[in-house]
């Protein structure tokens, strides 16, 4: 595996940074993390040459065992209160889900945030074509026209399937109320039906209190 690693220069940033201004101006442009952010991130967080997180950042192969490892990855952060670290699982598992299945990226392995500018590539790693340009013709990422997902989005999507009454019981039981994207869409969904929610008062045995309109 061809891995770009930052120096060890004082006037650049290390990997984890670079990721970390990447994440924050994609969810403050409400886009979709690209090639270099999605790779540099599984680049930190694979469980070795086995798993598929690793074969990821080797190839840009995406597998469903791939979905699998980021969603362990985002229970164990979500676990430890690795805040951080479970955005990026999200904003990682939305990039994938948006591409879907795919074999080897030729090129690939070429990829990764650009370390003089501090910025991820703009360029698909798949053609190399710029993202604001058609991709060439055969690259594997031509035919997605999707709109970038908005966290917001992401959000939603992660918790299809998942009762309401299911996301208040698991907030109730969550430790030092650790229960951010459950609380953005309990919020969404009591928007959708003219009810709010909040807390109940006191720290022993806390409570979700539902009521009408307004907000929570």
């Amino acid at each position: 595996m061809e891995r770009q690693p930052n120096n060890n220069n004082k006037d650049r940033l290390c990997d984890a940074d670079l990721v970390e201004l990447a994440v924050a101006r994609a969810i403050e442009e409400e886009r979709d993390i690209n090639d270099a952010t999605a790779r540099v991130i599984a680049s930190l967080h694979h469980g070795g040459q086995s798993s598929a997180m690793y074969s990821f950042v080797s190839t840009g192969a995406i597998s469903d065992r791939l979905s699998v490892e980021i969603d362990r990855e985002y229970l164990e952060a979500d676990m430890n209160d690795r805040h951080e670290l479970r955005t990026w699982m999200v904003l990682l598992g939305a990039y994938v889900n948006g591409i879907g299945e795919r074999g080897p990226v030729d090129g690939w392995n070429r990829i990764w945030i650009d370390r003089g500018l501090n910025e991820p590539s703009d360029s698909s790693a798949s053609c190399g074509e710029h993202f604001s340009d058609p991709h060439a013709v055969g690259c594997a990422l031509e035919n997605d026209e999707s709109e970038p997902l908005s966290l917001g989005e992401v959000i939603r999507r992660k918790f299809i399937g998942v009762s309401t009454a299911s996301l208040i019981r698991h907030m109730e039981q969550a430790e030092d109320f650790s229960t951010d994207d459950e609380e953005v869409e309990l919020s969404r969904r009591m928007r959708e039906i003219g009810k709010t929610w909040c807390w109940s008062p006191g720290f022993t045995d806390p409570r979700i209190e539902v009521s009408d309109g307004g907000e929570s």
